[in-house]
């Protein structure tokens, strides 16, 4: 297992609830972070709405910021509307594109320094308000996630300009068993 921060952090969490998962080992030097959680289920009683409020709670005992988005119980349109569409590669545009929920959202990505991403694998995929949710939120432009390249600025490998370079660590946090399937880990 790749160990970093947020790894390390989400693996002592995820202990409390199962033994599958390994305690990290001790990280020097790291103060509190600004983590953004974005919770995708839509039932209040779910195993996926536990391990949300796990996450939460060893972040906010472990003495770091949290903003908390639960995209159903905010009733989160997933899907980008005709309009939205019209315009989203008007970065000149500027903010007033978006609709305000997306710029909201982005408010929150650009207050946080580590995203995790708690969320079902449903047909073995995230569930589609996630994905309506990168669709919808991570648009281009100056106020977006992203831009198109302009002289001066650094580019990402894939040669755009990221706005987001606040975000230094991202977790997902699916279902412990779905993690185990995929490092090969038996479920008992």
């Amino acid at each position: 297992m790749l160990w970093n921060s947020m790894t390390r952090w989400a693996a002592i969490k995820l202990n409390r609830l199962t033994s599958h998962v390994p305690p990290p080992p001790a990280e020097e030097g790291s103060g509190p972070r600004r983590i953004l959680l974005i919770h995708a289920h839509p039932r209040a009683d779910s195993f996926s709405m536990a391990l949300a409020d796990a996450v939460q709670a060893g972040a906010v005992d472990g003495g770091h910021e949290l903003r908390r988005r639960s995209l159903y119980a905010e009733n989160f349109q997933p899907a980008l509307t005709s309009s939205e569409r019209g315009v989203y590669f008007d970065g000149a545009g500027g903010a007033a594109r978006l609709a305000s929920d997306v710029r909201s959202q982005l408010d929150d990505l650009r207050w946080a320094d580590s995203l995790v991403f708690v969320y079902p694998t449903w047909w073995f995929n995230l569930p589609a308000m996630l994905k309506g949710y990168f669709d919808r939120v991570l648009v281009p432009g100056p106020e977006g996630a992203w831009d198109f390249p302009a002289s001066g600025r650094s580019l990402a490998a894939n040669g755009l300009a990221p706005n987001l370079t606040n975000v230094k660590r991202v977790c997902a946090v699916p279902p412990p068993a779905v993690a185990a399937l995929f490092e090969g880990e038996a479920i008992s």
